[in-house]
């Protein structure tokens, strides 16, 4: 009897002895909760903590900005003192309208930065911003780069940079296909002028199915709102290899393309800027800007429209582009951008702005058509437009690094902060660009 029990109490105390270790466990892993749910709740609080001042940082510009985008800050660096030298001969009376406009100063308006961002939401935005402060941001980044520029390196050299008396450059090429409708009375806001060439049918047609469409009714991906108040327009020479009956039905259906009768070719690109002027002028005389760009560049269209609406209650009279990266860019006396000694002599050119896109004012076409007549022509259509006729006729450049930026750094900037992308390869490029914008992807 004394055995079993012996046996009984031998089997018994292993078992009270595991209850036992295992309450220990439990109040160890009650423990370890504790302490990863405390780790928890400081990694939730500190969280929601970073996140608030993100929000707080992204939402509302600091007084530091606002002090910067406030209306003397940017009339400082868009209004620099101008002067106008004299002219001589039977020009003073044409210039008195056109120079006049250059030295303009716009009124002195103070307002903050949160004034600034009212207004773009009311009235000068063009689409509805129910993108956030995100977009309203970049653009308030976009107005803190811009500059205006100067080159002291041609002060001695300004006798050169005074219009001939004579006309120099009559040639006004004779419109052999018309674009149909043309401008309205009132507009457009905008007017997009793309040298293009008669056998570039895959280009053309890539710019009417991305930012093009918003000339014929198209909206922004993911953007409501007005109507943007654009026109594009081809430009087109003579190419002896085209298929005219192709172009005329092309422009039979779209009505965008318009033929001056002049050869097509590289060298005359400045010949082709300058039949734009005089088609700008002449039947598109109430456009506010235009826009000048090659079919290899995207427009962020919306950024753009915005832009111009702000720079517009500063000044009137400008061109927008991103200049020159050399400070003092070298003329070429060779090779394809050859320039003759007799049209320009200098050994620099103003610091001009590249011609992938660039914005001409309203107020400045008619100034720059002048010159072109009154100067000798350069064969390089950005230097000569935007540096050697601009400096002659003291229209401010603005410089803005936001503009012209090659392809091929990278593509999603244009879904956020960049104005224009260039260097595309072709129309699948294009394309392929505007799905990423439409599903908000880029590669």
């Amino acid at each position: 009897m004394s055995s079993q029990q012996t046996t009984s109490t031998r089997r018994t105390v292993p078992t009270s002895s595991l209850r036992i270790l295992k309450l220990i466990n439990v109040l160890n892993l009650l423990r370890g909760l504790k302490r990863v749910y405390r780790q928890y709740c400081i990694q939730l609080f500190c969280f929601v903590i970073f996140s608030t001042l993100v929000f707080i940082y992204t939402a509302y510009p600091s007084s530091e900005r606002s002090q910067y985008m406030s209306s003397a800050s940017i009339h400082e660096r868009l209004s620099p003192p101008v002067t106008t030298e004299p002219v001589a001969g039977s020009l003073d009376r044409k210039l008195n309208k056109t120079t006049s406009l250059s030295t303009q100063s716009p009124a002195h308006v103070n307002r903050t930065t949160k004034d600034i961002f009212n207004k773009i939401q009311t009235k000068n935005v063009q689409h509805d911003l129910t993108a956030s402060w995100n977009y309203l941001r970049n653009l308030h980044t976009i107005v803190q780069s811009l500059q205006l520029i100067d080159e002291d390196y041609l002060r001695d050299n300004s006798s050169f940079f005074q219009l001939r008396p004579h006309v120099v450059n009559s040639f006004v090429p004779k419109v052999i296909i018309q674009a149909f409708p043309l401008c309205p009375e009132d507009g457009p806001f905008l007017l997009v002028a793309v040298p293009s060439v008669a056998d570039h049918t895959e280009q053309r047609e890539a710019i009417r199915k991305t930012w093009g469409s918003l000339a014929r009714g198209g909206s922004w991906p993911r953007r409501s709102g007005p109507s943007y108040e654009m026109k594009v327009v081809f430009f087109l020479g003579v190419l002896s290899k085209a298929n005219m009956t192709e172009l005329k039905a092309e422009s039979d259906l779209y009505g965008d393309i318009v033929m001056g009768d002049f050869v097509e070719s590289y060298r005359n690109l400045t010949i082709k800027m300058g039949f734009v002027l005089h088609w700008s002028v002449t039947f598109c005389a109430n456009t506010q800007h235009v826009l000048k760009i090659d079919e290899d560049t995207f427009v962020n269209m919306p950024l753009l429209f915005d832009l111009l609406a702000t720079i517009s209650n500063q000044r009137k009279v400008y061109i927008l582009g991103h200049r020159h990266t050399h400070s003092k860019p070298a003329v070429v006396r060779y090779g394809r951008w050859e320039v003759d000694r007799a049209a320009y002599p200098l050994p620099y050119f103003p610091r001009y702005l590249y011609g992938h896109s660039y914005v001409i004012s309203h107020d400045a076409l008619s100034s720059l058509l002048l010159a072109f007549h009154h100067m000798p022509t350069v064969l390089s259509e950005d230097s000569h437009l935007t540096g050697i006729l601009a400096k002659t006729m003291n229209i401010p450049r603005i410089h803005c690094p936001y503009f012209a930026v090659i392809s091929n750094t990278n593509k999603c900037r244009l879904l956020e902060d960049v104005v224009s992308l260039t260097s595309f390869r072709g129309a699948k490029d294009l394309l392929k660009m505007w799905d990423s914008i439409v599903t908000g992807k880029c590669e």
